[in-house]
Parts: C-alpha cells; sequence; structure tokens
C-alpha cells in the first residue's frame, strides 16, 4: 500500500509540474472570454424632465430604467458573443413609458468591441458591453445607443468599489444629431397650422466604473439632455435626466467580478507559480516511499536436539 501511495504522489507530482505552465498559456486565452450565455438586467434610477407628448409640457418625474441583456449562444461563435438588448426607459411613479429601445449586439469575447457581423443591429462601433480583459488607464470610445454613435470615455480615476478596484472613465463629448421629430408648429413658434420637422439632439455626460481585469462594468451613470432644433436654433427642450445603476444592480455586478477575479488569480498566478512548487515536492515525497527497503521477516531458527 505504501508503494502504491508513493505512485499516486508521484503521479499527481509530476502532473502538477508540467500542467501548471499549460494553464498559463492554453486556459488563460479561453477563461479570458465573455460567456455567450448571458443573462442580465440592469436596473437604473434617477430624475428627469421630459417632453410629454401626450401632455405637450414638460413634466419632472422619478425615472427607471430596466435594460434586459439575453445572450445568443446559437448565434455566437468562437470569438464572437451576439446579445439581444432591450431597454425600457419610464416613470415608476405610475409605470407611463417614455422611450424603448431594442438592439443586437455583435461583440468580440475579449476585448468587448463591437465586430459588425452576426445580425448586429444597428451598425456599432466602439466598447459595447463590457471593455477589454485587461483594460487600460486610456480613452476608448463607448457605443451610445441614443446617440447612436461611439462616444469618447477617458480614464479619469481609481476608486475602490465594495472592495474590487475599478477604473472610472468620464466622456462628455460635444452634442450629435440622433434623428428627427415632427412638432406641431404652435409648440415651436411656427406660423401656420400643421407640423415642422426638426432636428434632434442629444448630449451626455457618461461615467463608468470598470474592473480592469475581466473588463466587466460595475456601475455606470449618465446625465443627459435632448433638444430639437430648427436651422440651427433650439426650439423645444426634449428632456434633462441624470440616472445612475441602483445599489442592487452594483452589489450583483461586484460579486460577479470578485468570482471572475478569483478565477483568473488561480489559473494566471496560484497555479503556475505554486503548482510547480508543490509537483515537486510530492514527487520527492513520492520518490522517497519508492526507495524505502521492503520489510522483510527473519526466519526463526530451527530447534537444536537436546542433548543429554
Amino acid at each position: 500500500m505504501k508503494r502504491v501511495f508513493g505512485y499516486v504522489l508521484v503521479t499527481i507530482g509530476f502532473t502538477l509540474i508540467f500542467l501548471s505552465p499549460f494553464l498559463l498559456f492554453y486556459a488563460t486565452p479561453r477563461l479570458e472570454k465573455a460567456p455567450t450565455d448571458t443573462q442580465e438586467q440592469i436596473v437604473s434610477t434617477g430624475q428627469g424632465t421630459y417632453f410629454s407628448a401626450k401632455q405637450l409640457k414638460a413634466v419632472t418625474t422619478p425615472v427607471k430604467v430596466i435594460e434586459v441583456l439575453s445572450g445568443q449562444p446559437q448565434k455566437s461563435t468562437n470569438e464572437v458573443a451576439v446579445v439581444y438588448y432591450t431597454s425600457k426607459l419610464f416613470n415608476p411613479d405610475d409605470g407611463s413609458p417614455i422611450s424603448y429601445d431594442k438592439e443586437v449586439y455583435a461583440m468580440n469575447r475579449h476585448t468587448g468591441v463591437a465586430e459588425n457581423c452576426c445580425g448586429e443591429i444597428p451598425r456599432m462601433h466602439g466598447q459595447t458591453l463590457k471593455f477589454p480583459f485587461g483594460t487600460e488607464k486610456k480613452s476608448y470610445l463607448l457605443w451610445d445607443p441614443t446617440a447612436n454613435a461611439g462616444l469618447p470615455v477617458s480614464y479619469a480615476r481609481t476608486e475602490d468599489l465594495q472592495g474590487v478596484t475599478a477604473y472610472v472613465f468620464e466622456g462628455t463629448p460635444h452634442a450629435v444629431k440622433n434623428g428627427t421629430l415632427d412638432l406641431p408648429n404652435a409648440l415651436i413658434g411656427v406660423t401656420g397650422k400643421g407640423e415642422t420637422t426638426t432636428d434632434t439632439f442629444y448630449q451626455a455626460k457618461t461615467t463608468v466604473w470598470i474592473e480592469p481585469q475581466t473588463g466587466r462594468v460595475l456601475k455606470g451613470e449618465k446625465d443627459l439632455q435632448q433638444w430639437a432644433e430648427l436651422n440651427g436654433a433650439k426650439v423645444l427642450d426634449l428632456a434633462d435626466i441624470k440616472i445612475g445603476y441602483d445599489d442592487a444592480t452594483v452589489a450583483h455586478f461586484v460579486s460577479e467580478a470578485k468570482k471572475d477575479i478569483k478565477q483568473l488569480r488561480i489559473v494566471t498566478k496560484v497555479l503556475p507559480i505554486f503548482g510547480p512548487i508543490i509537483g515537486v515536492i510530492l514527487v520527492i515525497i513520492g520518490l522517497m516511499m519508492l526507495r524505502s527497503p521492503k520489510s522483510t521477516s527473519t526466519p526463526s531458527p530451527e530447534p537444536q536436539a537436546a542433548t543429554v
């Protein structure tokens, strides 16, 4: 039994010696990929003023956004994750809707950058649902669904967010035209009856908290304004809203980030460094057990005949 146990220790030891470096070069690239079966709900709350088409006036209320991310494994590939996205902005007091959005993301599973394939709607560019594994302290383009554009955000500072180190990125880009809107002439100071087509513009200060090892978004805030212009002049404010992830959403993403960080640490640091050391120790112990002499029994001397 002692020799059997020695063989087992030698086998485990050599496995750790040779497998640990293999994990670093083989398993890490496969672990550093966003899943294709993600199912997430992001809840954001805030306060805002928006133009009510029903009441034809500005309304100030609490606001709430529910975003749902649904991964599509059957449409994803080894390199690209396809995710269906819906967003509903509404008044939480009475449930009345304010806006709704629906998109299909196709992002690189390692970098989080839009891939422009696989049924993506609309065509996107820049970071989408995550930042790269190994996020750097620099500027990135971040896809903004309201602007329908990738807008720049830059590293601003590092913060501790519920025990997780987070890189904070901020961006306040110039206003972008994001559509048109037909408005009553009487509402925008145009003479005559009927409606006039105006251009709609959007601008927002965006702040995101990113866990740098995994690129996971931990928290997001947005202070946005929308308005209508006619011939280059503002004619109506459409929205002025400040909103951010609620506490439960942030706590959930922080908890998931801690799990991801732990897995990455085991594969990239713990096993490659300590695996070979433990393996050598086990091999030495196993060889010592195998080299120990076998126990031998000493035959009893034959009894001699009694002499008289």
